[in-house]
């Protein structure tokens, strides 16, 4: 985020992807649901389920935010399973 730090920070939704290099100035009021696009400077709010780009963002889209991101990323949480040797009740050494 940049800024000046004279007014809040800026509020930022769940389920928001935001590209690389975005500058996101402070006070502005980020959705759910939103995309934005790499290398936009984000100075206005941008509302529930909106896709933004451009150098200063505008909403592009409203209906299919990120529709056209091809390299989004799936985290997924991976849970470790115990050893064969715990498993046995041995020590693990």
């Amino acid at each position: 985020m940049s800024g000046s730090s004279h007014y809040r920070a800026a509020t930022i939704g769940g389920n928001v992807h935001i590209g690389s290099s975005v500058r996101i100035v402070e006070d502005v009021l980020i959705e759910s649901c939103v995309t934005i696009d790499a290398g936009s400077i984000v100075t206005k709010n941008i509302p529930e389920n909106a896709s933004a780009a451009e150098y200063y963002a505008k909403v592009l889209n409203y209906r299919n935010p990120g529709r056209y991101i091809k390299n989004r990323w799936n985290v997924e949480l991976a849970i470790p399973e115990p050893s064969f040797q715990s498993r046995l009740g041995s020590p693990i050494l």
